[in-house]
């Protein structure tokens, strides 16, 4: 048995176990807490009851006493339960530790999702550190050009380069490539003879005439038919009976037909 003293508590150098101690210049209003303890026996035959009697006695009113008593009960052997061994327990230890988990979920998540906006942050940071050291180069870059040095650009002759932009190939290259695309060679074919084209011409000049001939007799077969060359009634009085005679040219006297039912011979 053993009191827990105070920090500014005073008591006997050299005890292990105080069971008492004295606390000074206490300040008005101040409180403090008593706290001692007592091992439970564990070796009685019989059941019992411990009391513990603690007493605060004033310096300045010894007579003035504030006493608390505590109890515990302890067992027998023949009432004690059977020690269990400190063996590891995986289901507590998993039970503890998803407890703890649950208990620092959020702290976890806060300290992640600011980790993550931290590391953006940076980035951002070191991009935009970036830009301004290429803008700052560019810009340093164009101050340090003198007017001298600007007016000697006009001086300066530029000759034109001409860079090269056909490519060197091969002939048999060029023509596998071309002969791939184009596909194979075909060869020219040999000329007609002369002979042949002029007997064809003559065979389609004549199949031509006979068109027309066959269509010039259609055509004054449906104009007899059609007796489209009889002349009009009203025309009677124009016909007289002299005979009329034209001279050409030529000073040939051509007679005309007199017969109004004589047809043109075509």
């Amino acid at each position: 048995m053993s009191f827990i003293p105070p920090l500014m508590a005073t008591y006997e150098d050299g005890v292990v176990y105080p069971r008492s101690f004295e606390v000074s210049d206490i300040p008005i209003g101040f409180n403090f807490t008593v706290r001692a303890w007592i091992d439970l026996p564990t070796d009685q035959q019989s059941n019992g009851t411990i009391w513990i009697n603690t007493t605060v006695r004033s310096q300045f009113e010894p007579s003035t006493i504030f006493s608390h008593t505590s109890k515990a009960d302890y067992q027998g052997i023949t009432w004690q339960e059977n020690v269990v061994s400190d063996s590891f327990d995986l289901s507590a230890a998993f039970t503890t530790g998803l407890e703890i988990f649950k208990a620092w979920f959020l702290m976890i998540c806060a300290v992640g999702l600011s980790g993550v906006i931290i590391f953006k942050s940076i980035i951002a940071r070191n991009q935009r550190t970036l830009e301004q050291q290429q803008h700052g180069a560019s810009n340093q870059e164009k101050s340090t050009e003198a007017v001298a040095d600007w007016m000697d650009k006009f001086s300066e002759t530029k000759q034109d380069v001409t860079e090269e932009l056909a490519l060197e190939v091969r002939s048999e290259d060029f023509q596998e490539a071309f002969q791939s695309r184009a596909g194979a060679y075909k060869s020219t074919s040999e000329p007609v003879n002369p002979a042949l084209t002029k007997a064809a011409n003559t065979v389609l000049e004549f199949h031509s005439s006979n068109e027309l001939r066959t269509s010039a007799d259609s055509l004054l077969q449906s104009i007899q038919e059609g007796k489209v060359s009889t002349p009009h009634t009203d025309n009677t009085i124009l016909i007289s009976g002299k005979r009329v005679s034209i001279e050409s040219k030529s000073g040939i006297i051509q007679p005309l037909p007199n017969d109004t039912n004589d047809d043109f011979d075509l």
